[in-house]
């Protein structure tokens, strides 16, 4: 995405300038749900081009486990619709992180796991900070830590 959008009045002067701005620096997205991760049946859309074109260094890229029991709203708030089968949400999550590790491998992005990474990002191109938006992928389950621990640390390694 241009630094300026099309239109604005802002010309390729403006653009450069700005760039410069972010060129080096350590920018973050502290939440975001980019890439189509949720939608199983739509194709992974790109995150890693739209990075490098707006100078954003890494993304907190959320998982999100309540989707098959929640909708966007007319008035645009998401509200739970029914509830969740014994199993659906976790089920679910186990979906969303593949499609999250299936986008990390099309398109090159780096996980993030520590601070030297993190440090590092603006150098190493488009990197992502494995996130998931609540605890309902556990499906109250708290023995599910530490099944989420050790997968997030074998996606980090």
């Amino acid at each position: 995405m241009p630094l300026a959008p099309k239109g604005s009045g802002t010309d390729a002067a403006g653009n450069a300038a700005a760039r410069q701005l972010v060129t080096g620096i350590l920018t973050v997205d502290i939440h975001s749900h980019a890439g189509r991760i949720l939608r199983t049946s739509a194709p992974l859309e790109p995150v890693a081009a739209p990075m490098r074109e707006g100078g954003m260094a890494v993304l907190c890229l959320a998982m999100v486990a309540d989707s098959p029991a929640t909708r966007l709203m007319p008035d645009r708030r998401i509200r739970a619709v029914r509830e969740p089968e014994p199993g659906e949400l976790y089920a679910w999550s186990r979906t969303a992180f593949s499609r999250l590790l299936k986008l990390v491998e099309e398109q090159e992005l780096h996980i993030i796991a520590d601070m030297a990474a993190l440090r590092t990002a603006p150098s190493r191109g488009p990197s992502i900070i494995v996130s998931a938006e609540g605890a309902d992928f556990l499906d109250s389950s708290i023995e599910r830590i530490d099944e989420a621990y050790l997968t997030y640390r074998a996606i980090c390694s």
